[in-house]
């Protein structure tokens, strides 16, 4: 079966582990970008640095990536209809106009579906484009019934997930050891939620990797978390998973846009490194991940704090919770078994 595969081209690679997934189980897989990191952070990054001194110049720059998503949106409709592939699985797709998605609806021989990892109510996706799709797969649950009323047909729930080739236990040499090293690591953007909950951890030894936390409000939090907290913007999946692999501990702090069974890719990867994974309790979860047993959960900062305390001094026992979800991911939670289910739903398995 021939497979057109639009997703996103970003650092947490999962367009390309999801064609790698679909490739596994016997698919031909075709892959199309609907964004350019390049351009956004051309458009963005030189925007902002203008913007103070001409407003008209910055609005210039903004107009770059409008011109070439509808250029994108051009280029993709001209591929699907001369390909016509069986499945069209779009990820995402914040950035398809409406005209396209009924482009791909009319060029899927079988299905068009789309797998979200966000919240699909915020997105740009054109509000009448909703019923287009044969189905919709959604990492968190409580955006089915808003969904359902927005016109979606067929719901399913499918989590994130790890791809064990890039987030494994690796061996660090000793320059990565002293680099990475570290008591309690965190990866991820800044939010005041984030900040709230590492400021908790003041005193210890802590390594935070991940983007806007040269904000004010940030900057604030780190200086009472206390040394050189904050050690990068970007951590790739290389990067990343070297500071699992380096971390006693390893904190997750979920986005508000999880509510119900809706653990983040974050949770799956650092499990697949074979680290030890701390993560906000979220509701729904026991059915992927049991609490205590595979992961270890807190319920507030100062739960937060206590928990951290309790596994540094803990040692076998965190290595025994990071084996078992480390197995437990590669049992149930990989790419692989998410691409198998998207063509079961479908009742494309067998073909």
């Amino acid at each position: 079966m021939r497979v057109l595969l639009i997703g996103p081209e970003w650092v947490a690679h999962w367009t390309e582990s999801t064609r790698k997934a679909l490739v596994a189980c016997g698919q031909a897989v075709e892959v199309f970008y609907y964004n350019s990191l390049r351009v956004e952070q051309f458009a963005l990054g030189l925007g902002r640095r203008v913007a103070r001194v001409s407003p008209r110049m910055a609005k210039s720059l903004g107009d770059v990536q409008v011109r070439w998503e509808r250029a994108m949106n051009r280029r993709l409709r001209e591929i699907a209809r001369a390909s016509r592939p069986d499945l069209i699985l779009v990820l995402k797709g914040e950035t398809l106009e409406a005209e396209t998605i009924a482009a791909l609806r009319g060029a899927a021989r079988r299905a068009l579906a789309t797998w979200w990892l966000d919240d699909p109510l915020t997105s740009r996706l054109p509000a009448d484009a909703t019923s287009s799709f044969d189905a919709f797969f959604l990492f968190d649950k409580s955006y089915f019934e808003p969904l359902s009323r927005a016109g979606a047909s067929a719901i399913h729930f499918l989590p994130c997930c790890a791809d064990p080739d890039v987030f494994r236990p690796i061996e660090l040499a000793a320059a990565e050891r002293r680099r990475y090293e570290c008591e309690v690591s965190f990866v991820g953007v800044y939010y005041p939620k984030r900040g709230d909950i590492l400021e908790q951890m003041a005193g210890l030894d802590v390594n935070i990797w991940g983007p806007q936390w040269d904000c004010a409000d940030a900057q604030r939090a780190l200086k009472r978390i206390g040394g050189k907290a904050w050690r990068g913007k970007f951590a790739d999946e290389v990067t990343s998973v070297k500071v699992y692999n380096a971390s006693q501990i390893c904190l997750n702090i979920h986005h508000p846009q999880t509510q119900v069974a809706g653990l983040n890719l974050r949770t799956f990867e650092v499990l697949a490194a074979g680290a030890f994974l701390l993560t906000d309790r979220v509701a729904g979860m026991d059915e992927l991940l049991v609490p205590g047993e595979e992961t270890a959960c807190y319920a507030s900062p100062a739960q937060a704090r206590s928990q951290v305390e309790h596994y540094l001094a803990q040692r076998d026992e965190r290595l025994r919770i990071g084996q078992r979800g480390r197995a437990r991911v590669l049992r149930e939670h990989t790419y692989r078994h998410r691409a198998q289910t998207i063509l079961e739903k479908l009742g494309l398995a067998d073909s």
